[in-house]
């Protein structure tokens, strides 16, 4: 099977690995303001934001300022699955999130 290249293919894909490695996502709408990242994702106390794009697609000029420059929160813009599975370790490993310190969908951590 081909690597998927659409903006949605990869935006799901990500989001798939996201929940299977304890990250909880959440498509972000924002009506009347544009530029806003697609996923908003959260894990052990820690934020990321994802704008998704096709393969080879770029941010838009408004999508870079609102996303990357304005808010001093980790954000990034992914075109592919790989690099977006990449992301989401690398900030899990940063911010030293074991597996320990997640819980399932549908659980409640006991103290």
């Amino acid at each position: 099977m081909p690597a998927p290249v659409l903006e949605k293919e990869i935006e799901k894909a990500v989001t798939d690995y996201a929940k299977q490695t304890g990250w909880s996502g959440y498509k972000w709408v924002s009506p009347g303001y544009a530029g806003v990242p697609d996923r908003i994702y959260f894990i052990h106390g820690h934020c990321l934001c994802i704008e998704f794009k096709a393969l080879g697609k770029r941010a838009t000029k408004l999508q870079h300022i609102n996303i990357l420059h304005r808010h001093k929160i980790e954000a990034h813009v992914i075109d592919n699955v790989t690099e977006g599975k990449y992301v989401l370790d690398e900030a899990r490993e940063k911010w030293a999130v074991s597996d320990s310190d997640t819980v399932p969908r549908g659980t409640k951590k006991v103290p």
